[in-house]
């Protein structure tokens, strides 16, 4: 999911996620790849630099992106349930073997 949060960190997104940092001036601390505090949560542009230039904050915006990627394409791929299309009987009953063994 990605967000916009406007021109600033002071907003309810951060003020109610716990697990991201904010620097003294109140902005997202995050790392030289936008990483925030909180696993798999970037951030970028004027939440984390403060009022910059428009082409500051999309170039910072390209950067973050980039490495958001490479975190996704490092997720393990979840398996397919071999068994998901498989029908299930309803109201099956249970058969007994008459014979007893």
């Amino acid at each position: 999911m990605i967000i916009a949060v406007s021109q600033g960190a002071e907003s309810n997104l951060v003020k109610t996620t716990r697990g991201i940092d904010t620097t003294g001036k109140g902005l997202l601390a995050v790392d030289a790849d936008g990483r925030t505090s909180r696993p798999g949560v970037f951030a970028a542009g004027d939440a984390v630099n403060g009022a910059r230039t428009v082409v500051e904050a999309v170039a910072n915006g390209k950067r973050v992106a980039e490495a958001m990627h490479a975190y996704m394409q490092s997720l393990p791929v979840p398996q397919p349930d071999r068994y998901a299309d498989v029908p299930v009987a309803q109201d099956a009953q249970v058969l007994q073997n008459p014979a007893g063994t």
